[in-house]
């Protein structure tokens, strides 16, 4: 009798449970090939940017041309804009937060002013009078170069982007004044959002596993007590 009720027990569990971790290795073995194929998309789409990014600045070297600036501007606008993005949906993604998690969003807060720094690159290689450089631009005698002024764009972009805006570089163009806008509240948004976000939870995590330390370490005080 014990020995049928037995029998009768093992198959009701098995019945129970394997259907239950099948469905449990299928869904894992699912999410495992579906990001295998998100990375390898990744890869694909972040080379197909990357090697014409580089190869247009080796080209250039050799062959100056305005056309082939623009062009490879865009193409670098381009392959930062997608790394930043998938960097940041990497960060937001992140089940449990650590001091990486932390240090990684504050890389992407700048990778934004990169971006936003390559954005005004490419507007001022359209509108050359889109921007008021200043000191800078009087110190040029006539319009200065790419390269002279992708720095001094990249410095407007993030001080613009952390709002401090000297006031030395004036956007001018109506297009111009309204991406300045738009770098400036998405760098706040990104700060008080995102970022003061992952600090809140990243702190609450260490607090509670401070709490859970001292309720063990209390237990074994008063196991040891009772013995």
């Amino acid at each position: 009798m014990k020995h049928s009720v037995l029998e009768q027990l093992r198959e009701a569990i098995r019945r129970y449970f394997l259907p239950r971790r099948h469905t449990m290795l299928l869904a894992a073995i699912g999410e495992r090939e579906i990001l295998l194929a998100e990375r390898r998309r990744r890869g694909i789409i972040g080379w197909s940017l990357a090697v014409p990014a580089i190869a247009d600045r080796l080209i250039v070297i050799f062959a100056p041309n305005h056309a082939l600036y623009l062009v490879g501007s865009i193409v670098w606008l381009l392959l930062f804009s997608f790394i930043t993005w998938n960097e940041l949906r990497g960060v937001l993604r992140q089940k449990e937060i650590t001091r990486e998690t932390i240090s990684w969003s504050i890389s992407i807060y700048l990778l934004i002013g990169l971006t936003w720094g390559l954005f005004y690159i490419v507007i001022y290689q359209v509108q050359p009078h889109a921007f008021s450089l200043g000191s800078f631009g009087a110190s040029n005698s006539g319009s200065p170069t790419e390269q002279q002024v992708f720095p001094v764009l990249l410095y407007f972009s993030l001080t613009t982007l952390s709002t401090v805006g000297f006031g030395d570089i004036l956007p001018l163009t109506l297009q111009t004044r309204y991406a300045a806008v738009a770098e400036g509240i998405t760098g706040q948004f990104y700060l008080a959002i995102l970022v003061a976000r992952l600090v809140g939870i990243y702190m609450s995590q260490v607090a509670s596993r401070h709490g859970e330390h001292q309720t063990h370490d209390s237990g074994i005080k008063e196991s040891a007590k009772e013995d």
